[in-house]
């Protein structure tokens, strides 16, 4: 009876059924533990489930029974990173890497867990290693290399290593058969420069768009369409191109992709070009917020949340609700943030709504240009507002984007930035106590 227990388990395991399985393998267990193989099957069947702390169990059942089984320390350690215990995964992660110096995966995820509570040293440790092991085509490893060494500061290397995110680009697109710029000459020369990722990194990255035009070059975007009437009247010289648009190559010479400008104009944390405003709203869009300006009393914009895809958004957003109860209570706030039918704006009675009437990011910049001050998680507002010389507060995880570096509470994108950053990971309560005092201080000068 307890063999077919056991063999109905790992059958129904093998046949991608961990449900069933963890149901037989479970009544296995409790009539004969000492079966460290069906301690194991169980605690991935939990995990398959999602019922990480019942995995935690099974596979510390697994490692009484079977002390120096690494993949077990393994799996163990990716059940506490999702538990969101890092402290317990670098100890399991350290015991796999000790048994199995080979296990890359388990180097990987060392330097994952490190970098999330902001060793960077250690990351980049664990991060080599996997490569080594790997070799040089380890091209999502080496990415995530450059992360670690960009947030460190180390922006020549971080650059470099920060081009292995084209190879992670499954699209395929004909102009990227184009010869890559890679810094030679541009006097005369038709470039095509491609916006990549979200929305506040074109913004953060089209200051280098000038500089293009200033080395001689025809300069084509292929940009967002919510982004076009603002860059259009930011950068007059660049011809704008839609998403879709039918480029013909003959007429371009070189290719960029947009976040490649950066290493390519060897910028470095000391040296970054455009810190002051280069963006400003159109004209029409100032005409249509100017009665923002006849409002009275200190005016504050407020974006809380990014967009709910992100793979990082349950770390960089919050909810508007503590954010509300943090603030002080005797200001008129405006949402800037642009809501969709599936995320409505939520509702406060501080809170003026300002999304109905947000068709693009020409509009979000003339109302940016009418707030005292800008609050707000990072997400493209918080570059929309740098770019914009606005004062803006931007609060920031734990574990920041690389672009925000670590230890600092000032920008180098941005003049006119200040960063707010959590102590503790998780933890938003030190970053709105600080936002409070100084938003009170605000309103008194």
């Amino acid at each position: 009876m307890l063999n077919q227990l056991y063999l109905k388990g790992v059958t129904a395991y093998s046949q991608g059924k961990p449900q069933q399985a963890a149901q037989h393998l479970a009544s296995y267990v409790a009539k004969s533990g000492r079966n460290a193989q069906a301690w194991q099957i169980l605690g991935i069947c939990y995990f398959d489930l999602g019922d990480y702390s019942q995995a935690i169990q099974a596979f510390e059942k697994t490692l009484t029974l079977q002390t120096q089984d690494d993949e077990t320390w393994f799996n163990l350690g990716l059940c506490h990173v999702k538990n969101h215990n890092l402290p317990e995964a670098i100890r399991c992660y350290n015991a796999c890497v000790q048994q199995n110096p080979g296990h890359w995966k388990a180097h990987v995820s060392l330097a994952d867990a490190h970098k999330a509570i902001n060793q960077i040293n250690e990351a980049i440790t664990h991060y080599m290693a996997a490569i080594e092991l790997r070799g040089l085509e380890a091209n999502d490893v080496l990415f995530k290399l450059s992360q670690a060494l960009l947030v460190k500061g180390v922006w020549p290397e971080g650059f470099e290593l920060f081009e292995r995110r084209l190879t992670l680009d499954t699209a395929l697109r004909e102009h990227t058969t184009l010869p890559r710029w890679q810094g030679q000459d541009l006097h005369g020369q038709r470039i095509l420069v491609e916006c990549e990722q979200g929305f506040g990194d074109s913004i953060q990255f089209s200051r280098y768009l000038p500089l293009l035009h200033d080395a001689g070059a025809h300069v084509r975007l292929a940009c967002p369409r919510p982004l076009q009437a603002l860059f259009q009247h930011a950068f007059p010289n660049v011809q704008l191109l839609s998403p879709g648009e039918q480029i013909e190559l003959a007429s371009v010479n070189c290719y960029t992709p947009l976040m490649s400008l950066a290493g390519l104009f060897n910028t470095t944390p000391d040296h970054v070009p455009f810190t002051q405003p280069y963006l400003s709203a159109p004209h029409a869009n100032q005409k249509k917020w100017a009665w923002l300006g006849h409002t009275h009393g200190l005016k504050v914009g407020l974006a809380w949340s990014g967009n709910p895809d992100h793979k990082n958004d349950h770390n960089r957003s919050l909810a508007l609700e503590p954010l509300m109860a943090a603030l002080p209570s005797d200001i008129t706030y405006f949402s800037i943030q642009k809501h969709d039918p599936a995320h409505p704006a939520p509702t406060h009675p501080q809170l003026t709504v300002l999304s109905d009437d947000i068709e693009d990011f020409s509009d979000t910049a003339a109302i940016c240009q009418h707030m005292n001050v800008i609050i707000t998680v990072d997400t493209s507002i918080a570059h929309l507002s740098g770019a914009l010389g606005v004062p803006t507060w931007v609060m920031l995880p734990f574990s920041p984007d690389w672009r925000w570096l670590l230890h600092r509470d000032d920008s180098v994108w941005y003049d006119s930035v200040t960063l707010f950053r959590q102590h503790r990971v998780g933890d938003w309560s030190a970053v709105l106590s600080a936002i409070a005092q100084q938003l009170s201080t605000k309103k008194q000068t």
